[in-house]
């Protein structure tokens, strides 16, 4: 089981786009406030990780009919004689096809499970219900075989473990932490943990160090999260060696260190693990911890964007906007901003929408502007939904409609944009989109002149000075 510490990643500002208008000269109070804003960079989740790239599976092949674990010979031994080594040596490689198929989706790693499992080896067995629990690209996620076969193997398993075999102990504690074919106990699953990472089981270790990080079923405390990551690590664990790399970043359990945290991120970013490789590039595009290289920033970005990561591509696509670190090419931006928004990533679907706004890299195309404005505006946006306001009070790439615009406007003013509330503001005092409440309209120009909005103030002042929607009130 991977549970994973994601660190939040920095995304660049596409400054390739018109400014914030919000530094714009100001404009008649009853006229909406220009749509022409770009973020500032702004921090987005992230999506789990695709796995780190494991030894080659075709080191690994065994014949599973001659040397699987046969439970009639495994039973009957004595609950203190440990396995004998060739039983060890096929739980490892099973743990290794395990590794290999869940986080690569290696195929011929998945079927060595299947037919061990179909022979009755119970640790494939228990193997195979992860796989199916979890669900891989080589494995289709299936609770009801999950449950089959962790019921299935459960009898032996707790013999095995009596045996202190560290794979067992491991599969125990993922069985009690997921609550598969049986009640979820997170502290029976600590206990487990705890075993097999006692015997240096470097997975274990990793999600012993996730329970310490989060409380779960056990007492939290950061320092001992570090410690276990750091064993597991320490065996290549690319898991591990991440979450190492967030903890000295962010100065969880250790002291904030840049440059351990780039040296951590790179270890699982040159095994293949999607997440470290764009943190690194963000290090590498802000010199945090390393020296400052744009080019090396695209070229861990182009490395989680090749697998699929839409935070990456997003990035990649403001670098080639940008030309930061790659020949500036607007139709490559387009392109890395549209396999973002395809996944529906919130910043890919804004920028694309930019893109087709102003015809970067594109031609100008208002409607289709507007739709990935919209999307990106369903996701919480606030500049989305700001922009989707104006445009629709404006008549902007669809029909004017006022009521359609204060909805968008009323979303974007609730979550602190201050253009928002102050067009929401003149809207309730001119009756645009709804009755005239010029109380309403006090509101929310009270809340955008608090952030610094200068028609808003002044528009404010007016209200006190007259007595609109408020006392009259001079000194106010």
């Amino acid at each position: 089981m991977i549970r994973q510490k994601y660190k939040r990643i920095v995304e660049w500002k596409p400054q390739c786009l018109p400014k914030d208008s919000s530094s714009l000269p100001s404009l008649n109070p009853t006229s909406p406030a220009s749509a022409a804003i770009t973020p500032i960079p702004i921090a987005s989740s992230i999506l789990p990780p695709i796995g780190p790239t494991l030894p080659s599976p075709g080191a690994l092949s065994y014949d599973v009919h001659t040397e699987c674990i046969k439970s009639n010979s495994t039973i009957s031994l004595p609950a203190e004689q440990q396995f004998l080594p060739v039983e060890t040596a096929i739980a490892q490689k099973l743990d290794t096809d395990y590794h290999n198929a869940l986080y690569c989706g290696c195929l011929p790693a998945a079927d060595r499970i299947k037919s061990a499992a179909s022979s009755e080896n119970p640790l494939a067995q228990a193997y195979l219900s992860l796989l199916c629990e979890f669900g891989c690209r080589a494995v289709l996620q299936d609770e009801v075989c999950a449950v089959w076969y962790a019921v299935k193997a459960s009898p032996f398993l707790n013999r095995f473990v009596a045996c202190g075999n560290v794979y067992a102990q491991f599969h125990l504690g993922v069985v009690y932490e997921n609550g598969i074919g049986r009640d979820a106990d997170e502290k029976m699953a600590v206990k487990y943990y705890q075993l097999a990472a006692d015997q240096g089981h470097a997975e274990s270790q990793y999600n012993l160090g996730v329970c310490y990080d989060d409380g779960n079923g056990v007492g939290k405390c950061e320092q001992k999260a570090v410690i276990y990551y750091g064993l597991a690590a320490d065996q290549g664990h690319a898991d591990a060696q991440y979450n190492l790399g967030v903890c000295y970043d962010d100065g969880t359990g250790v002291l904030k260190n840049e440059e351990e945290a780039a040296r951590y991120y790179k270890m699982p970013a040159d095994q293949g693990h999607a997440i470290a490789q764009i943190n690194l590039g963000v290090c590498y595009a802000y010199g945090s911890g390393v020296s400052k290289n744009e080019q090396e920033a695209v070229k861990y970005y182009k490395m989680a964007a090749d697998q699929g990561h839409a935070d990456a591509q997003c990035n990649l696509g403001t670098c080639y906007g940008q030309g930061r670190g790659v020949i500036k090419n607007e139709q490559e931006a387009v392109k890395y901003y549209k396999m973002a928004a395809d996944q529906g990533h919130v910043y890919g679907l804004f920028y694309l929408g930019r893109m087709f706004e102003y015809g970067t890299g594109v031609s100008i195309d208002k409607k289709k502007a507007l739709r990935y404005f919209k999307l990106a505006a369903a996701q919480n946006h606030t500049i989305a939904q700001h922009l989707v306001g104006t445009w629709y009070e404006m008549g902007i790439g669809v029909t004017k409609n006022e009521i359609v615009a204060v909805k968008y406007y009323t979303m974007a003013a609730d979550q602190g944009h201050a253009l928002a509330q102050y067009n929401l503001g003149r809207c309730y005092a001119n009756g645009f989109g709804g009755p005239k409440d010029e109380q309403e309209a006090v509101k929310y120009y009270k809340m955008a002149a608090n952030q610094g909005h200068d028609i808003a103030q002044n528009n404010l002042g007016v209200c006190y000075e007259i007595g609109i929607g408020v006392l009259k009130n001079k000194q106010e």
